[in-house]
């Protein structure tokens, strides 16, 4: 039974050591796959909303325009609207 028992801790200790060698390699490549979707996450994130220097844009070109009398005196803002690509990219598909 000793011989046994010996021959199956060795097993039991490489399938073991095997195991954990496997678990650091997808613990490793899932924080790096982490850390890339995150960063693409924060720079596609601002794809989503408005740019407020648009919209100051178009408010100056309003008030120029009124200045100039080359243009009616109510203000509509365009609509915001996220392109179909931005939409996918997102996850956000309707």
């Amino acid at each position: 039974w000793k011989t046994c028992l010996d021959h199956l801790v060795k097993r039991d200790k490489t399938k073991c050591n095997a195991w954990g060698e496997d678990v650091d390699t997808i613990l490793i490549f899932a924080g790096l796959f982490s850390a890339v979707v995150t960063a693409f996450t924060i720079h596609s994130y601002k794809w989503l909303e408005a740019d407020p220097g648009d919209t100051t844009n178009m408010i100056l070109q309003h008030l120029s325009g009124q200045l100039a009398g080359t243009q009616r005196l109510e203000y509509v803002p365009a609509l915001f609207t996220i392109t179909s690509s931005v939409r996918r990219i997102d996850g956000k598909e309707d």
